[in-house]
């Protein structure tokens, strides 16, 4: 629902996500022509289910940090959020 590519997927971290009243996603400087970064708006779908699997996230690691990572590595479940998915 985003166009983002896997790697920016999968190094998401919650600092660069924006749940607000105008959801976006910042991504990093990398990846774009001039350097500067974009960001990217979301649909309130989107938005939403990131907000339930936010609530899912605080149950299961007590918190949400702007560094640790969407995807938090771990097998079979996410374990470690300092650390993404490989």
């Amino acid at each position: 629902m985003t166009g983002m590519r896997l790697g920016e997927i999968t190094g998401l971290q919650w600092g660069r996500v924006d749940l607000g009243a105008n959801p976006e996603i910042a991504v990093g400087v990398a990846k774009t022509k001039g350097g500067t970064g974009r960001q990217i708006p979301i649909r309130q779908e989107l938005a939403e289910e990131l907000r339930h699997y936010r609530d899912w996230y605080v149950q299961r690691f007590g918190t949400v940090k702007p560094g640790w990572y969407l995807f938090a590595f771990g097998s079979p479940e996410p374990s470690n959020p300092e650390k993404g998915v490989t």
